[in-house]
């Protein structure tokens, strides 16, 4: 019996008074036992209120994720997110998630509090101070190896459709960013290991800045948070909702029915129809963004009237 156990029936049971000698006795341990049990769930930040003849009555999870809370919002027939592992400090998520990967299955979760070396795309970094949502989803897909850049638009989906259920109004910047009131709220980062034509797996990472934190000079103008644009939710309520949307259109995914995803970004994409700037390594090149073809490639148009359909990871895209 773990901790998480005595917390998953607080859970169940939440706003109710669960009763000390009943969850005792369901355990096979002493009440001294269970008592020592909810005082290291009070230390992870998760308040408990205990009252003499009634028992104990779970108020609030904890804003940050630990082993104990991670897991509870997972549904039973859940594939994405059926093994998390919820760690307080890492360098990075996905070079976790990369080094694990072989030994653990398709859906596995490695989540941060804090990241130290966050990636971005292109080698760049990502901010990842505590407060945020950090996270990287193990896959193991039976697909082709083209079809596996569309991993990151279902990331992109995964994270619209959780803020939208929030009631917060975002964007959709192909490849791989979230955007809300014109700045990066969000950034997606999917890398693959393969072998020839066989994937080995692929990890899903997504970064998101939720709490009120101060950016860097360079950063204040096209980045943002969650608590910056008024918006306070809890991390992990935000946490399990991706995981359910990632969870429904990964089976999608893995059954080629992309329609319901590219509907969501054409929809809601920041880009469409507006002048940008196609980057690549050797060449940087003005066009207008006409549309996210069938396979969730973007479809640009250049100055010259040359139209081409990108693959994400070819390039990058900026705003002009």
């Amino acid at each position: 019996m773990e901790n998480s156990d005595v917390l998953k029936i607080l859970y169940e049971n939440k706003g109710e008074f669960v009763s000390g000698e009943e969850m005792a006795n369901r355990f096979n341990i002493s009440r001294a036992a269970l008592s020592k049990r909810i005082a290291k769930l009070k230390d992870k930040g998760i308040e408990i209120d205990a009252v003499t003849n009634k028992g104990y009555k779970l108020k609030f999870l904890s804003n940050n994720i630990c082993e104990e809370n991670a897991s509870l919002g997972i549904l039973e027939n859940q594939v994405i997110g059926n093994t998390i592992f919820a760690l307080e400090e890492i360098d990075s998520t996905n070079e976790y998630a990369k080094k694990i990967a072989k030994n653990n299955k398709t859906g596995t979760v490695v989540t941060s509090n804090l990241q130290t070396s966050g990636k971005g795309r292109r080698g760049r970094g990502f901010v990842s101070e505590y407060g945020g949502l950090y996270f990287s989803i193990i896959l193991k897909p039976n697909v082709s190896i083209d079809k596996i850049p569309f991993l990151t638009q279902l990331s992109a989906c995964s994270v619209y459709k959780a803020m939208e259920e929030l009631k917060i109004s975002t964007k959709i910047k192909w490849p791989n960013d979230i955007i809300l009131n014109d700045k990066k709220l969000c950034g997606i980062l999917c890398e693959m290991s393969c072998e020839m034509d066989y994937v080995s797996y692929v990890v899903a990472g997504i970064g998101i800045n939720i709490a009120n934190v101060e950016f860097d000079e360079d950063l204040q103008k096209i980045a943002t948070t969650l608590e910056k644009e008024g918006h306070y939710i809890n991390k992990l309520d935000l946490f399990w909702r991706i995981l359910r949307h990632f969870d429904y259109f990964y089976k999608k995914f893995e059954k080629d029915d992309y329609n319901e995803m590219i509907d969501i970004l054409r929809k809601n994409s920041s880009i469409l129809g507006k002048k940008i700037s196609v980057i690549s390594l050797d060449q940087t090149r003005n066009a207008t963004a006409l549309d996210i073809d069938e396979k969730g490639f973007l479809k640009v148009q250049y100055e010259n009237g040359e139209t081409e359909h990108l693959n994400y990871g070819e390039i990058s895209i900026r705003n002009v």
